[in-house]
């Protein structure tokens, strides 16, 4: 009865080659096929075939792209088939590895084990100290072990006083196929890369963890250089130390296995080459070695078929927001996107949200899918004409990466910040968000427009430049300022004992508690809740409580006229404290007075009342339902909605954009 046997193995970047050596029952054929991780045929050359003991080996190409081998092995007979993966290595061949930052009083080379063939081992390692200059230089040799010895061996060599790094050079004197190419293995193993920075290439480096046990720590360290000196700049994920090095630490979690993971390297701007150096305790092993490689930014093989689009835009809005379509609610972007459009500016847009399309509404405005972003800035670019990239609280390494390019090529950089991205990744949400990429755009943007002051004090201790960084709110379009119009003109006192609610439910900022409670204590009030995202909806279910679900705001407008009093329940925590809510705005022009928990910019607003320290949002509801409306108070909303319009942000915004140094075609921009 036939034999098989199918499994897969990572193979280590350093060899151009890997022996798959299989061990097979009475030295009959075999036969072997193989494929990578994306399921592409990977060539195999039988360049061993020794029958009397049955061992057939099959030789592959170790590709730079390759991060898995899979394989199935098949004999005619019957009998168990074992497969043993190894490195031929020529006499003489040199195999070279950096270790910085040394920590222990020695360092301990770990002398490979030989699957075929035997051989002595030499390893040189030469000592540098902070200046780059070499202090020693120390040789050892040692016999490479067999398979089946249990206890590994360790060439080890001391570290002499003010070294910082040494340089190992190893090399065997016969040919010989290895289970493991020389390393370090020092109480933290370790590997380090040097790289080259490029335009539109983003350094990531792929890593298999292999751990003695399930979890264990590592760091990876980074530094930037503009030619010799440190660029002592904030990146990814990295804290600047004082030598110039960024530290972050990466924990991993896995059933004693192996995992692969990846991590990004968003180059500073200026930065003309890097390097990273990778450790983990003791406990665990990176196996084989991290591999650099880069991944271009741009989809260069993806055309787009949309007119005119090696024309370039004026304005490119990368934003959280979502995309265009029928029953979504607008949010800042979309507003401030709509007036440039109106005013006849070419702008692309590029949502968040899920579900986008690309679409041209007119020829001056075309919504991308997210996935083609890069490949669009990229086009915007080199189109040839600068313009405003608008980066509206998407602070991700996309954002990141491409900031440096834009400036490069004389585009302002505009980075606007609706959210507290930091809290609203505490929430829940925004995984993508590291404060290192928003401090990064902070120091690069030529101006940053806030929605909140909170937002704006945040901003300046993440190193915004205060000279250039501004607070504009929110606001109200033209269509909702006649709506609110009319809306006060007939506005009467009849008691209405309606609150509604409308808006966004999720958990991090609706207080579903605090509306459930409120409820409670006014049973004889109808509150009507408006929005997507409540989870689970029976926290509601009371019979005065109806739930609307996603709703367009027409919808809203025309329940509204209903109500008495507009709520914002929103928790009590940092990113509800900073924000500025549109709906507030929407409350307004529907003739509402407002009832908020604690937001500081709807402190001393019309027609609001704060909720808090003590006074629950039941209580504060009461005291709204009581209180008559004046003709005083309508002439006040309208008053400050008429100063609040999307029209006068939008002119606010290009205002401060005009006096900068580093506008484009001023002409063109002029308000």
């Amino acid at each position: 009865m036939p034999s098989n046997n199918e499994g897969k193995f990572i193979p280590d970047h350093r060899s151009r080659v890997c022996d798959v050596i299989v061990d097979v029952p009475g030295g009959t054929n075999c036969n072997a096929s193989f494929k990578d991780n994306r399921s592409k045929d990977i060539p195999s050359e039988r360049v061993a075939l020794e029958d009397e003991n049955g061992m057939c080996v099959f030789r592959i190409p170790v590709a730079e792209d390759v991060n898995e081998v899979h394989y199935v092995v098949s004999s005619p007979t019957e009998g168990e088939i074992s497969i043993v993966t190894g490195y031929p290595v020529q006499a003489g061949q040199e195999y070279r590895q950096h270790l910085p930052m040394l920590e222990d009083d020695k360092v301990k080379v770990f002398v490979p084990r030989a699957l075929q063939g035997v051989g002595r081992f030499l390893a040189e390692v030469t000592f540098f100290d902070i200046e780059k200059q070499a202090i020693s230089s120390k040789s050892r040799t040692g016999v490479l072990s067999s398979l089946e010895k249990e206890k590994r061996e360790f060439l080890k060599f001391s570290i002499p006083k003010g070294a910082i790094s040494c340089e190992a050079v190893w090399s065997i004197d016969e040919n010989v196929t290895l289970s493991d190419l020389p390393h370090f293995l020092n109480s933290y193993y370790s590997s380090y890369h040097r790289f080259e920075c490029r335009d539109f290439q983003l350094p990531k480096l792929a890593f298999w963890t292999r751990a003695k046990i399930g979890k264990f720590t590592g760091n990876i360290q980074v530094r930037f250089f503009c030619g010799d000196q440190v660029l002592h700049r904030k990146a990814f994920g990295f804290q600047m130390g004082e030598n110039g090095w960024q530290k972050k630490t990466v924990s991993f979690a896995h059933p004693g296995g192996i995992k692969l993971d990846e991590q990004n390297f968003p180059v500073p701007f200026g930065a003309t080459h890097g390097e990273i150096f990778v450790s983990v305790d003791r406990r665990a092993r990176l196996e084989p070695q991290p591999r650099l490689y880069f991944r271009s930014t741009f989809a260069e093989s993806q055309q787009l078929e949309q007119p005119e689009l090696d024309q370039g835009p004026d304005i490119l809005m990368s934003t959280t927001a979502g995309p265009y379509r029928d029953n979504v609610l607008k949010l800042r972007s979309h507003y401030i996107t709509d007036e440039f459009v109106r005013h006849g500016y070419r702008t692309w847009y590029v949502p968040l949200g899920g579900g986008s399309t690309d679409r041209v509404d007119s020829e001056t405005f075309i919504q991308f899918e997210r996935r083609r972003f890069l490949e669009l800035a990229k086009r915007a670019i080199t189109g040839g004409r600068p313009g405003i990239f608008f980066c509206s609280s998407l602070c991700d390494a996309e954002a990141v990466l491409s900031v440096d390019a834009f400036k490069r090529a004389g585009w302002t950089v505009v980075y606007e910040v609706r959210d507290d991205m930091e809290a609203m990744r505490a929430a829940g949400f925004s995984k993508w968000y590291a404060p290192e990429l928003e401090s990064k755009i902070c120091l690069a943007a030529d101006a940053i427009i806030c929605v909140s002051k909170p937002i704006h004090a945040r901003m300046i201790a993440l190193g915004a430049d205060p000279a250039t960084t501004y607070t504009i709110p929110n606001g109200i379009s033209a269509e909702e300022l006649d709506f609110a119009q009319t809306t006060w003109k007939h506005r009467s006192n009849t008691t209405r004992r309606k609150v509604g609610y409308f808006g966004h439910l999720f958990p991090g900022r609706f207080d579903v508690d605090a509306v459930r409670e409120a409820a409670i204590q006014h049973a004889d009030v109808s509150f009507d809740i408006i929005g997507p995202g409540l989870h689970p909806v029976e926290a509601l279910n009371l019979p005065n409580v109806t739930l609307y679900g996603q709703q367009p705001i027409s919808f809203f407008k025309e329940l509204s006229q209903s109500w008495d009093v507009g709520i914002l329940p929103f928790k009590d925590n940092r990113l509800t404290f900073s924000l500025d809510p549109i709906k507030y705005y929407q409350y307004l022009a529907a003739g509402l007075k407002v009832v908020s928990s604690d937001v500081f910019a709807l402190r001393g607003r019309p027609l609001t009342e704060i909720y808090g320290s003590g006074v629950t949002l039941g209580d504060t509801i009461g005291n709204a339902l009581q209180k008559e409306l004046s003709v005083e108070d309508g002439q006040n909303a309208v008053g400050f909605l008429e100063e609040s319009t999307w029209a006068m942000r939008w002119k606010s915004t290009m205002s401060i954009l005009d006096g900068l140094e580093t506008m484009p075609r001023k002409g063109r921009f002029d308000v």
